[in-house]
């Protein structure tokens, strides 16, 4: 299943990060585009609200924790042990 969404999503050229999880396991993530070099906030103007009721659902079921870094659960990402969850909703980022 991760062969076919990654190529499939490399072949529309597709730029952010995917994330699919069944009750609480992870079963696949990966960022795709130039996340190396630039962090990419959602613009879509009804995506950053869906997104952000989505975290806060998340973390009133206890799933997640809002203070947590996103190294917890993007190991790889560049710096994601000085940004937390809630940095990425107030786009306020630590320098």
């Amino acid at each position: 299943m991760a062969e076919k969404i990654d190529q499939y999503l490399k072949n529309k050229k597709f730029q952010g990060i995917v994330l699919i999880a069944k009750k609480g396991k992870i079963l696949f993530t990966k960022g795709y585009g130039l996340a190396d070099t630039v962090i990419y906030l959602i613009a879509q103007p009804h995506s950053e609200t869906f997104t952000a009721v989505a975290i806060m659902q998340l973390e009133e079921k206890g799933l997640l924790n809002l203070d947590n870094p996103i190294s917890q659960y993007f190991p790889d990402f560049p710096n994601g042990g000085s940004i937390q969850i809630s940095h990425l909703l107030s786009k306020s980022f630590p320098s």
